[in-house]
């Protein structure tokens, strides 16, 4: 027998039974009746304990049941008590061979296509097992529910409204086949508000005026020793669920396809933001004029630079070269016979002079001078040609021109725009007060300078590396907004990934709120959603992965960019940042599954 006693139950804010009590003895078919909003399903819900009430005290078969005991309620649930509601007992997206399979692993049987054929036949329902529940009629989808039910063998069978929607044969064969689960020794409770069915019971109760009222038949107070089955649930079981737990296999792949995309070029922007700076600062390097130029002076008058503090230049860390240089005014200039009257200044140029990207045209040479723009327009060179330059601080005086700078190119020893640039072997340098200096990298200008500046005060950096603060602004800004765009599309995906997982969990909360009613504990959902995530990372790590080595592929072929491939590191990389992703919104879904209450889900 089943008795709970001090029922208190209120619903929305009032109190519709209490200090009630009731009995369930075995072998009777149970009815409970009262007007809509007495009470009747929240007292079935407090019987199948799948209510959050814990206001009254539950025996069966004498032994007191811990109604604050999530684990004993579930355990009870799923080994004892089969729930069959109104209209929201069988999952649709399975076959009635799945349900009837769902129930049965779900209290730990052993399922067989035999007792499934053989449980069809006792609730007299001749289908197909590989039919789906929505082509069979009322009156053979309740039976199917009461098919699904028996294959818990449950001791306590429940059902709320089994017959509401049926035709008078169908209602008869329900009750029959209820009458039948009685007289086999089950505890049979029926809340209806047919009076058909009512006559039909062996026990009525009433609920009215917040007390539940026996007003049919006589209870002998019999206790028979009750089974305590512990089985879990297989391990099947989850990955079954998993599998039917989508309808819709396309809907599975797009999921699954947009999260690939969106994890994949996530990890490409993670990926592509070390070779994108390295390729900007590569530019930039190539593009900047890397020389310094440092004068010696004396209360403002030139110094020659001793050769210890040349020396201590070119030990500087980040310093290519480093040269004490002379410059020279000129005046005359003969280019094909004829003396040209143009003032000079000749000045010393190094091979790191000599770029492309600064040149109007050029051929490389060891021992050929170059001209400025200006200078050349002046004379009219437009090609390769000799030149004579009258002038005592070179060797020698005849020269092959072998290039003309761009009319931007400035040149940081003099303001001058006619220069002349000779190999700095040919330049007789006397009493230098100045050094150029060659820097390998133009982020190393601000410390090289500081050095300078420490160790003389003397030292005065003629000619700052003008480019250096608008070259660093571009590189921090390219960094910064690379790695801001980065977070912002992390935060966006891990909010898109959450909203998808728990959108596809609301589409389903009907079908957990069954398994709930039906035994399914916290634990064993939380072990559902491991798996599940298990699953999703696993199919998501492959997607993610192809399509990464696709995107790669596409870069390196459409723009020259080095220093990305796919290596293991990168995969482990993938792999890792595809497990995180899916942790965030698989704790939002387990969090919102949790929400999910059989009382207040199945009753809305």
């Amino acid at each position: 027998m089943i008795y709970l006693e001090n029922i208190h139950i209120e619903y929305r804010d009032k109190i519709i039974i209490e200090n009630g009590e009731i009995k369930i003895p075995r072998s009777k078919l149970v009815i409970l009746q009262g007007a809509s909003g007495s009470g009747k399903t929240s007292l079935l819900y407090l019987l199948g304990l799948i209510s959050n009430k814990t206001n009254c005290h539950y025996y069966y078969e004498n032994q007191s049941l811990n109604l604050k005991n999530d684990d004993e309620k579930a355990m009870f649930r799923k080994q004892n008590i089969g729930y069959i509601f109104q209209d929201k007992n069988l999952h649709y997206h399975l076959t009635i061979g799945e349900n009837l399979r769902l129930f049965c692993e779900l209290s730990g049987h052993q399922y067989t296509v035999d007792v499934a054929k053989d449980m069809l036949q006792k609730v007299e329902l001749d289908v197909s097992l590989d039919y789906y529940p929505n082509i069979l009629s009322g009156g053979e989808r309740q039976r199917l529910a009461i098919a699904c039910i028996l294959m818990k063998d449950p001791d306590l069978i429940i059902a709320d409204e089994p017959t509401s929607s049926l035709d008078p044969e169908n209602t008869d064969n329900i009750i029959h086949l209820f009458k039948k689960l009685a007289n086999m020794g089950k505890h049979i409770v029926i809340a209806t508000h047919s009076k058909k069915v009512a006559e039909q019971g062996d026990i009525l109760y009433f609920i009215e005026n917040r007390e539940i009222k026996q007003i049919k038949g006589t209870i002998e107070d019999e206790t028979h020793p009750l089974e305590i089955r512990k089985k879990k649930i297989p391990l099947h079981f989850y990955f079954n669920y998993l599998k039917n737990i989508k309808k819709s296999k396309l809907e599975k792949s797009i999921v699954y396809l947009v999260s690939s995309i969106a994890l994949s070029i996530v990890i490409m922007m993670v990926f592509l933001i070390p070779p994108l700076q390295q390729n900007i600062h590569e530019l930039l390097n190539t593009v900047s004029d890397k020389q310094m130029v440092v004068e010696k002076l004396k209360k403002g008058y030139p110094v020659t630079f001793l050769d210890k503090e040349i020396t201590y230049f070119k030990e500087l860390s980040g310093v290519e070269c480093a040269e004490p240089v002379t410059i020279y005014n000129g005046f005359g200039i003969t280019y094909q016979d004829e003396l040209h009257p143009l003032e000079y200044v000749i000045v010393p140029y190094f091979p790191q002079d000599i770029e492309e990207h600064k040149m109007e045209w050029y051929q490389s040479s060891d021992t050929g001078i170059y001209l400025s723009y200006g200078l050349a327009y002046q004379l009219g060179i437009q090609e390769p040609t000799m030149i004579n330059i009258q002038n005592v601080g070179i060797h020698h005086q005849d020269y092959q021109v072998e290039g003309v700078f761009k009319l931007n190119v400035s040149n940081s020893l003099t303001t001058n725009r006619n220069i002349i640039y000779v190999p700095y072997e040919e330049i007789i340098v006397e009493n230098p007060s100045q050094c150029i200096i060659y820097i390998i990298d133009f982020q190393d200008y601000e410390q090289i300078r500081d050095q300078i500046k420490r160790i003389d005060e003397n030292f005065e950096i003629k000619s700052p590396f003008y480019m250096y603060k608008s070259m660093t602004d571009i590189m921090n800004q390219y960094s910064n907004s690379l790695i801001y765009f980065t977070i912002i599309f992390i935060l966006l995906v891990t909010i898109l990934l959450s909203i998808s997982h728990i959108y596809q969990m609301s589409q389903h909360k009907i079908e957990i709120c069954i398994l709930k009613a039906n035994g399914l504990s916290k634990k064993e959902i939380f072990k559902l959603m491991s798996l599940s995530f298990l699953k999703d990372v696993i199919l998501l790590c492959i997607l993610t992965t192809v399509l990464l080595f696709i995107m790669i592929t596409l870069i390196k072929s459409l723009y020259d960019i080095t220093g990305i491939q796919m290596t293991i590191q990168y995969i482990i990389i993938t792999i890792g940042t595809v497990f995180i992703f899916n942790v965030l919104p698989n704790l939002v879904i387990l969090l919102y599954i949790n929400r999910f209450t059989p009382e207040r889900i199945l009753r809305d």
